[in-house]
């Protein structure tokens, strides 16, 4: 993506920030994509429950989520010969550029994958001009 001048640059991102950037180092599974509709973030989170899950929106540009496993008893009797699938907790948060809407967030837990859905603005979409 090309963006203009150092000018252009600089002040384009002390007013409207936009880029989906970590507050924190993130060293677990997620992915971030964008497509036509909004932001999507999935991040794995297996045997985790929904209520042991936080979400929450800061400042409206700021989203954190927030997963403690509760303690656990172990895994009794296992000789684990590989084992790499991460079951821990969890804590992210990410600055999310103002064209996309916080206060709208869907999420949904199924198959050991949360997906949180951010919409775009309806300001921020694009309208496509009919010429007369």
């Amino acid at each position: 993506m090309r963006r203009g001048s150092t000018f252009d640059t600089l002040f384009t991102d002390m007013f409207e920030m936009t880029e989906f950037t970590p507050v924190e180092t993130v060293a677990y599974p997620v992915n971030v994509y964008e497509d036509e509709k909004g932001l999507t973030v999935e991040i794995a989170a297996i045997d985790a429950k929904r209520e042991d899950i936080s979400i929450e929106t800061k400042e409206g540009v700021v989203l954190k989520l927030t997963y403690i496993k509760p303690e656990c008893k172990g895994d009794k009797g296992r000789a684990y010969l590989i084992h790499k699938l991460t079951k821990g907790s969890f804590k992210f948060s990410w600055t999310v550029p103002v064209k996309f809407d916080l206060s709208k967030i869907k999420a949904n837990l199924k198959d050991g994958l949360l997906k949180i859905k951010i919409p775009i603005k309806p300001e921020a979409a694009t309208v496509k001009v009919t010429i007369g």
